[in-house]
């Protein structure tokens, strides 16, 4: 198996964790550079990551955006860039006129959203494959990484919206790790499926359906305590007695 398997740990890292997984492989004796890096991209595609272009640019990674040398593209910003998976900094940014421009009703809608609707940091993505097409790949991407406090976060909205048959569809995923006393995972999704009459009601749309998704996500989490923690441990022992456990330390004390 020569650490297959563990390797692809580095695709399932928590957000905001993926170097400490690296890292910690490579303690274990594990380097072969082009499966780590071979892992760390499709991690950040999956996680639609963002990257940073410049001081106050940055695009947001997806399989969509790449290209066939292994570069990126962002069509908003109408540049292509390299890589560096473990800095998530961009290496030879260029100009990129091979996509059509983004509307600006479009993007004016985006960024909307991001100033109404999210509180931490934000990246945006929109893609159009073809001018002809009338669909646009749109992704949100919100993180929020507090290590001193033992926790890390992001929220994605990826979805389509199409603008002849005026559907805007996809889904908003949320993926939590908190490790102060345990380790919790919270790795949940809500779909998106809502009509939009008008361009210019995009960003309501947006909005609409997200805090509905997280209003979902707040009243699943509430129920956690009373419920799924419940599920998971004994109320008492088979015997149906409690275990009188400074018993059982002073036996094996004895028995040592």
């Amino acid at each position: 198996m020569d650490g297959e398997y563990i390797y692809k740990f580095i695709r399932e890292s928590p957000p905001g964790e993926v170097n400490q997984v690296v890292q910690d492989i490579r303690a274990l004796g594990l380097t072969d550079e082009d499966r780590i890096q071979k892992q760390l991209q499709l991690h950040h595609e999956d996680s639609n990551s963002p990257v940073t272009l410049s001081q106050d640019e940055r695009a947001v990674l997806s399989s969509e955006s790449k290209l066939d040398d292994g570069r990126y593209y962002d069509q908003r910003l109408q540049k292509s860039f390299a890589v560096n998976f473990e800095t998530m900094e961009a290496i030879d940014v260029e100009d990129y006129k091979e996509k059509p421009i983004i509307s600006e009703d479009i993007v004016k809608q985006i960024q909307k959203v991001t100033l109404d609707h999210y509180l931490s940091d934000v990246s945006i993505g929109v893609l159009q494959k073809d001018a002809n097409v009338p669909e646009y790949s749109i992704m949100l991407v919100s993180v929020k990484y507090n290590p001193q406090n033992y926790y890390n976060g992001r929220w994605r909205c990826v979805c389509k919206y199409d603008t002849e048959r005026k559907k805007l569809s996809g889904t908003s995923f949320i993926r939590v790790h908190y490790y102060e006393d345990g380790n919790v995972w919270l790795d949940a999704e809500r779909p998106i499926d809502v009509s939009v009459d008008d361009t210019g009601k995009l960003s309501d749309a947006l909005i609409e359906t997200e805090n509905a998704n997280q209003r979902s996500f707040n009243v699943e989490l509430s129920s956690l305590n009373d419920k799924k923690f419940k599920e998971l441990r004994r109320q008492l022992p088979i015997t149906r007695q409690k275990i009188n456990w400074e018993n059982v330390l002073g036996l094996r004390m004895r028995n040592t």
